[in-house]
Protein backbone atom coordinates (compact mmCIF):
# COMPACT_ATOMS: atom_id res chain seq x y z
CA UNK A 1 0.00 0.00 0.00
CA UNK A 2 1.46 3.39 -0.83
CA UNK A 3 0.63 6.21 0.66
CA UNK A 4 0.06 9.53 -0.46
CA UNK A 5 2.54 12.37 0.79
CA UNK A 6 -0.79 14.53 1.32
CA UNK A 7 -2.50 12.23 3.32
CA UNK A 8 1.07 11.42 5.44
CA UNK A 9 1.26 15.42 6.21
CA UNK A 10 -2.75 15.31 6.98
CA UNK A 11 -2.14 12.05 9.53
CA UNK A 12 0.80 13.85 11.18
CA UNK A 13 -1.08 17.31 11.28
CA UNK A 14 -4.35 15.49 12.69
CA UNK A 15 -1.46 13.49 15.27
CA UNK A 16 0.16 16.87 16.52
CA UNK A 17 -3.70 18.68 17.01
CA UNK A 18 -4.81 15.28 19.48
CA UNK A 19 -1.51 15.56 21.32
CA UNK A 20 -1.85 18.98 21.89
CA UNK A 21 -5.55 18.67 22.84
CA UNK A 22 -4.68 15.70 25.48
CA UNK A 23 -1.50 17.03 27.06
CA UNK A 24 -3.77 20.15 27.68
CA UNK A 25 -5.45 18.87 29.90
CA UNK A 26 -2.85 16.96 32.15
CA UNK A 27 -3.22 19.45 35.32
CA UNK A 28 0.48 21.49 34.72
CA UNK A 29 0.67 24.80 36.28
CA UNK A 30 3.75 26.81 36.02
CA UNK A 31 5.54 27.03 39.63
CA UNK A 32 6.82 30.85 39.21
CA UNK A 33 3.62 31.66 37.05
CA UNK A 34 1.87 34.97 38.35
CA UNK A 35 -1.42 33.65 38.44
CA UNK A 36 -0.32 30.45 40.78
CA UNK A 37 0.63 32.96 43.58
CA UNK A 38 3.65 35.33 42.83
CA UNK A 39 2.29 38.56 43.70
CA UNK A 40 -1.34 37.85 42.68
CA UNK A 41 -1.63 36.63 46.32
CA UNK A 42 -3.96 33.52 44.63
CA UNK A 43 -1.54 30.57 45.54
CA UNK A 44 0.04 29.34 48.32
CA UNK A 45 3.51 31.80 47.67
CA UNK A 46 1.06 34.39 47.68
CA UNK A 47 0.08 34.54 51.35
CA UNK A 48 3.90 34.53 52.92
CA UNK A 49 5.96 36.94 54.38
CA UNK A 50 9.24 37.03 54.73
CA UNK A 51 11.07 38.09 58.59
CA UNK A 52 14.51 37.70 59.15
CA UNK A 53 15.63 36.03 62.10
CA UNK A 54 16.61 37.72 65.31
CA UNK A 55 19.98 35.96 65.61
CA UNK A 56 21.78 37.22 62.88
CA UNK A 57 25.17 38.36 63.21
CA UNK A 58 26.69 41.58 62.07
CA UNK A 59 29.16 39.37 59.41
CA UNK A 60 26.04 38.10 58.08
CA UNK A 61 24.39 41.27 57.59
CA UNK A 62 25.16 41.40 53.48
CA UNK A 63 23.94 37.64 52.97
CA UNK A 64 20.84 38.57 54.68
CA UNK A 65 20.31 41.74 52.38
CA UNK A 66 20.77 40.12 49.07
CA UNK A 67 18.58 36.48 50.19
CA UNK A 68 16.24 38.89 51.72
CA UNK A 69 15.90 41.08 48.07
CA UNK A 70 15.86 37.93 45.70
CA UNK A 71 12.88 36.51 47.70
CA UNK A 72 11.53 39.75 47.88
CA UNK A 73 11.73 40.00 43.64
CA UNK A 74 10.13 36.60 43.59
CA UNK A 75 7.16 36.64 46.43
CA UNK A 76 6.48 39.93 46.30
CA UNK A 77 6.48 42.24 49.74
CA UNK A 78 3.01 40.91 51.73
CA UNK A 79 1.79 42.36 55.03
CA UNK A 80 -0.43 40.66 57.08
CA UNK A 81 0.16 37.46 55.58
CA UNK A 82 -1.12 34.38 56.98
CA UNK A 83 2.43 32.39 56.79
CA UNK A 84 6.13 34.22 57.86
CA UNK A 85 8.78 32.65 56.54
CA UNK A 86 11.67 33.57 58.59
CA UNK A 87 15.39 33.73 57.10
CA UNK A 88 18.79 32.95 58.72
CA UNK A 89 21.82 33.05 56.95
CA UNK A 90 25.31 32.22 57.92
CA UNK A 91 28.20 33.36 55.62
CA UNK A 92 32.04 32.09 56.49
CA UNK A 93 34.84 32.03 53.40
CA UNK A 94 37.77 30.02 53.51
CA UNK A 95 41.44 29.98 52.03
CA UNK A 96 41.43 27.18 49.61
CA UNK A 97 44.54 27.24 47.27
CA UNK A 98 47.89 28.71 48.94
CA UNK A 99 50.56 30.10 46.68
CA UNK A 100 54.51 29.18 47.77
CA UNK A 101 54.17 32.79 49.69
CA UNK A 102 51.70 31.27 51.98
CA UNK A 103 48.79 33.10 50.65
CA UNK A 104 45.19 32.45 49.87
CA UNK A 105 45.18 32.48 46.12
CA UNK A 106 41.54 30.95 46.28
CA UNK A 107 38.43 30.94 48.80
CA UNK A 108 35.72 29.52 49.34
CA UNK A 109 32.05 30.79 50.54
CA UNK A 110 29.77 28.85 52.33
CA UNK A 111 26.60 29.68 52.97
CA UNK A 112 23.88 28.24 55.29
CA UNK A 113 20.38 29.01 55.12
CA UNK A 114 18.42 28.14 57.82
CA UNK A 115 14.57 28.82 57.62
CA UNK A 116 11.23 28.19 59.03
CA UNK A 117 7.79 28.26 57.82
CA UNK A 118 5.28 29.44 60.45
CA UNK A 119 1.77 29.90 60.49
CA UNK A 120 1.13 33.62 61.69
CA UNK A 121 -2.01 33.37 63.40
CA UNK A 122 -0.51 30.26 65.77
CA UNK A 123 2.80 30.73 66.28
CA UNK A 124 3.18 27.06 64.78
CA UNK A 125 6.18 26.05 63.06
CA UNK A 126 4.98 24.29 59.69
CA UNK A 127 8.78 23.43 58.08
CA UNK A 128 12.18 23.99 58.82
CA UNK A 129 15.20 23.14 57.25
CA UNK A 130 18.91 24.51 56.24
CA UNK A 131 20.50 24.86 53.06
CA UNK A 132 23.90 25.37 52.19
CA UNK A 133 25.55 26.51 49.10
CA UNK A 134 29.71 26.66 48.46
CA UNK A 135 31.10 28.95 45.44
CA UNK A 136 35.01 29.63 45.22
CA UNK A 137 36.48 32.29 43.61
CA UNK A 138 39.83 33.75 43.01
CA UNK A 139 42.08 36.33 44.89
CA UNK A 140 44.25 38.91 43.33
CA UNK A 141 46.68 41.02 45.07
CA UNK A 142 44.84 43.69 45.36
CA UNK A 143 42.65 44.50 47.75
CA UNK A 144 40.15 46.18 46.34
CA UNK A 145 39.58 43.57 43.79
CA UNK A 146 39.31 40.79 46.45
CA UNK A 147 36.64 42.46 47.72
CA UNK A 148 34.51 43.10 44.94
CA UNK A 149 35.14 39.60 44.31
CA UNK A 150 33.80 38.58 47.36
CA UNK A 151 30.75 40.81 47.46
CA UNK A 152 29.77 39.21 43.96
CA UNK A 153 30.31 36.25 45.06
CA UNK A 154 28.00 36.70 47.98
CA UNK A 155 25.34 38.38 45.69
CA UNK A 156 25.37 35.71 43.27
CA UNK A 157 25.01 32.66 46.29
CA UNK A 158 22.59 34.31 48.01
CA UNK A 159 20.63 34.30 45.05
CA UNK A 160 20.84 30.91 44.25
CA UNK A 161 20.31 29.76 47.54
CA UNK A 162 16.94 32.11 48.06
CA UNK A 163 15.85 30.23 44.82
CA UNK A 164 16.78 26.59 46.05
CA UNK A 165 14.83 27.89 48.98
CA UNK A 166 11.61 28.40 47.12
CA UNK A 167 11.67 25.21 45.95
CA UNK A 168 11.64 23.67 48.78
CA UNK A 169 8.96 25.59 50.39
CA UNK A 170 7.15 24.88 47.26
CA UNK A 171 7.86 21.21 47.88
CA UNK A 172 6.34 21.71 51.33
CA UNK A 173 3.40 22.92 49.88
CA UNK A 174 2.84 20.44 47.45
CA UNK A 175 3.35 17.44 50.27
CA UNK A 176 0.35 19.13 52.14
CA UNK A 177 -2.34 19.13 49.39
Amino acid sequence: MIVSPKALLRFRILFICAFAALSSACGFTPMHAPSNGFGGGEGAFGNVSVALGSDIRVDDKEAAFWVQQRLAERLGTQTGAAQILEITPSARRGGVGISGQDIATRYDLNLALKYKLIDAASGKVLDKGTLNAVSTFTATNDPYALIAAEKETVKQLASDTADRLLTRVAGYYASTR
